[in-house]
C-alpha cells in the first residue's frame, strides 16, 4: 500500500485484494446503515469511494461478489482455519 500527496489530492495505491476487502466493507456500511456517521459529508465520501472502487474493480461485481470479497479477506488476513485447511500436510504412513 502506498500513498502520496499532490497539491489538493491524495493518491492511494492498494493491492487488489485489499481494495476488494475495502469495497466489501464500504458496501456493507452503505447497505446496512450500521455505521454511525456524524455528518452527511461522511456518507457522501463513502458513496463516492464505493463508486470509484466499483469502477476500478468491475470484474468483482455481480453475483459472485461476496465470494470474491471472502477470498480477498482470506488472502489479506488468513484465519487459523484457512491456514489449517490450505496448508494441511498428511504424513506418509509408509
Amino acid at each position: 500500500m502506498q500513498a502520496h500527496k499532490c497539491q489538493e489530492t491524495i493518491h492511494l495505491n492498494l493491492e487488489k485484494n485489499k481494495a476488494i476487502v475495502l469495497l466489501g466493507l464500504i458496501a456493507s456500511f452503505n447497505n446496512d446503515g450500521a455505521l454511525r456517521l456524524k455528518h452527511p459529508a461522511e456518507k457522501k465520501v463513502l458513496w463516492d469511494l464505493e463508486c470509484i472502487l466499483h469502477g476500478m474493480l468491475s470484474d468483482v461485481s455481480g453475483q459472485a461478489f461476496e465470494n470474491k470479497v471472502q477470498q480477498a479477506r482470506e488472502i489479506t488476513w488468513p484465519t487459523s482455519h484457512s491456514r489449517i485447511t490450505h496448508n494441511l500436510t498428511v504424513p506418509s504412513t509408509k
